[in-house]
């Protein structure tokens, strides 16, 4: 098949090894880092854009008028706690960009792969049809692929006929 699909690249092995120990690495130096169940993400208090005015407020106020502060307030636990929200937001933007693109690489890859794999079977079943002998094996191997498709809906097998007619 002449052209080119929507990406080209390469992620052998030993890169890919490389970067889970990067990712490990950044673990490591977020040893803190917690994982909430779902009732605890559904039921908890949670901190957004028109939260944080509200927050930074209440802190400054705080700090001004500890006389009015019970003694087991720890403003610079709320602080740190602050402070490691905006800088763990910062680095969440940054990740979810990146997976991001991961997964939008990922499925460009997939797709460019699954459209030559639809080539290639149809190129088969030209094949066949032209009279080369011994497809039908193979032919049928790839067919069990479209066994499924769901009734009333065209299914990729005929998307792919379509594509290629």
């Amino acid at each position: 098949m002449d052209k080119k699909g929507r990406v080209s690249g390469q992620l052998t092995q030993e890169e890919l090894e490389h970067l889970i120990k990067q990712i490990s690495h950044i673990k490591k130096h977020l040893p803190f880092l917690i994982q909430l169940s779902p009732e605890e993400r559904r039921g908890g208090l949670k901190m957004g854009d028109k939260t944080i005015a509200f927050v930074e407020r209440a802190l400054q106020i705080a700090k001004e008028r500890k006389d009015l502060l019970p003694p087991y307030v720890d403003l610079e636990e709320m602080e740190r706690d602050l402070e490691l929200w905006k800088n763990l937001g910062i680095l969440a933007q940054e990740l979810s960009s990146l997976l991001e693109a991961v997964e939008d690489t990922r499925m460009a890859a997939g797709a460019d792969a699954y459209t030559t794999a639809l080539f290639i079977y149809n190129s088969l079943r030209q094949a066949a049809e032209a009279g080369v002998p011994g497809l039908d094996t193979l032919i049928a191997e790839l067919r069990r692929r479209f066994e499924y498709a769901v009734k009333g809906r065209q299914s990729d097998e005929n998307q792919s006929e379509e594509n290629q007619g």
